[in-house]
């Protein structure tokens, strides 16, 4: 039977996590054995931002870490790259944070360290092209989020009286309903100020 998307991509990251394993054993670092691998959105914070979570083995029935990589990353270096900063969590059950145990093992690894530890050294990096090489394609296509954009008639518009400064403030829906507002020192239709346009932030 054709295996589906989802075995192959989690094939793909337990392998990966096996070359993690058996090169950082070298280097002092034992990843454990009882990691359960999944491509994944993070159920600890926002899809945008969070890019991959470890949890601890007392968060799971089977007392197992399970390990998830975002489903907008699809780039193997950088799929890579994250796992490996979940995986040096893993190593002592989540248990330091990014705190002491996690840098002086991502020091070892080659990682930078911190909040947003990756492979710093160029040994680091050689070997997460190497590995992605012996992995082939990660075989996933990413998830793309949708941007948060403001429309032009959402909100309330302004409106002023370029004579005397009077401004109002109102709704698309009101002005539909009544016309525009008028100035309260001479009565006459007052004018759409140019709104700006919002600027939109997207973060993973």
């Amino acid at each position: 039977m054709k295996k589906n998307q989802q075995q192959q991509r989690e094939e793909w990251l337990n392998r990966a996590t096996n070359l993690f394993r058996i090169h950082w054993a070298t280097l002092g670092v034992k990843v454990p054995k009882d990691v359960q691998l999944s491509c994944g959105f993070p159920g600890g914070g926002s899809i945008h931002r969070r890019i991959g979570e470890c949890w601890p083995r007392s968060r799971s029935t089977k007392k197992i870490i399970q390990v998830f990589i975002s489903p907008v990353i699809d780039n193997p270096i950088r799929a890579l790259d994250i796992l490996g900063h979940e995986l040096l969590h893993a190593v002592d059950d989540c248990a330091s944070g990014h705190g002491r145990v996690f840098t002086k093992n991502s020091g070892r690894v080659g990682y930078s360290g911190g909040k947003h530890s990756s492979a710093e050294t160029t040994v680091a990096k050689m070997h997460l092209a190497l590995m992605a090489k012996t992995l082939g394609k990660y075989p996933h296509g990413a998830v793309v989020l949708n941007k948060k954009i403001a429309k032009e008639s959402s909100g309330l518009h302004k409106f002023e009286c370029v004579e005397h400064g009077d401004v109002i403030y109102s709704t698309a829906k009101k002005v539909d309903e009544f016309g525009a507002p008028r100035c309260r020192e001479c009565n006459a239709e007052m004018t759409p100020a140019e709104r700006k346009q919002k600027k939109v932030v997207t973060t993973i």
